[in-house]
């Protein structure tokens, strides 16, 4: 296998056949450059906002990963290591362990679209894993064998159209949601009693709530952060996102008399004690 070169244009020869810069190296590129901009955006928009929060994600892990996605897709892009299948594999390796630390949070936003920064975090992150584990494996497999994997341009160009559609529509449809959401107070049921609840700095203020078994509770809760959260009742089924600067309205009746207790979802903030009780007596 030799290394040739036509102006700016570098290509691999194996086995007498040159290969030249594939659609799957370009997609492992961008998939990088997608990621680093994905975090670019995280630490602007849910980072910092955070600042001094005991729930405050750390921002150095954060920084070095907008470093290292955007330098593999400098190289990959422009450093040309065509003749070198063990790097895209290696080069693969960041993605797919941001994808497995950041499991939980992707299991919980993506199926709430009306938080928008965290949603579109979530997508962004997932175009760009998935781009570059694929374009990874993809390219490592054509550079040991000497040929493209996808031969056929048009046909990788329309996939890609439509992979790039999707992530727009879906982008388009939470920035929607996530302004509906934040406009419209809504409760399902007339409420016998109403209450306060404030959200702020990853806590729940004003949580000493009492009311009586048989009683509707229209609960008011005002976040107050630049961060979305969530209002959960699990013994309830109740789940209301509390997107950023809003107040929601919610309706609780209770089953019987005890103690109910309601937590924000979003992971982390439980456990940094963004959580309380509402007493119902008999």
């Amino acid at each position: 296998m030799t290394a040739m070169r036509e102006g700016a244009n570098p290509t691999v020869q194996v086995g007498g056949l040159p290969l030249g810069r594939t659609f799957a190296m370009a997609l492992f590129s961008v998939g990088n450059w997608v990621m680093s901009a994905t975090m670019i955006y995280f630490v602007v928009a849910l980072a910092l906002p955070l600042a001094g929060d005991p729930a405050a994600p750390p921002l150095p892990p954060f920084i070095a990963s907008i470093v290292i996605f955007a330098l593999i897709g400098v190289l990959a892009g422009f450093w040309s290591p065509l003749r070198r299948p063990w790097f895209w594999l290696v080069a693969a390796l960041p993605a797919a362990l941001m994808l497995a630390f950041n499991a939980p949070f992707i299991g919980h936003d993506i199926t709430r679209p009306a938080i928008t920064p965290n949603f579109l975090v979530t997508i962004g992150a997932l175009a760009g894993v998935i781009g570059t584990i694929i374009g990874g494996i993809v390219a490592f497999r054509e550079v040991r064998r000497g040929r493209r994997a996808w031969s056929d341009s048009d046909r990788a160009g329309w996939v890609s159209v439509a992979a790039i559609g999707l992530v727009v529509g879906a982008a388009a449809t939470s920035i929607l949601a996530g302004g509906a959401s934040a406009e419209v107070v809504g409760i399902s049921e007339a409420p016998t009693q109403t209450g306060l609840l404030t959200a702020e700095k990853t806590a729940f203020l004003g949580t000493g709530l009492r009311m009586d078994s048989g009683e509707v509770l229209g609960l008011f809760v005002t976040n107050r952060d630049d961060v979305a959260h969530t209002f959960d009742i699990e013994s309830l089924d109740i789940e209301v996102d509390l997107p950023a600067h809003s107040t929601t309205a919610v309706s609780i009746r209770p089953t019987g008399p005890g103690t109910l207790e309601f937590f924000c979802a979003v992971p982390g903030h439980r456990e940094a004690g963004m959580v309380g009780t509402i007493e119902v007596g008999a």
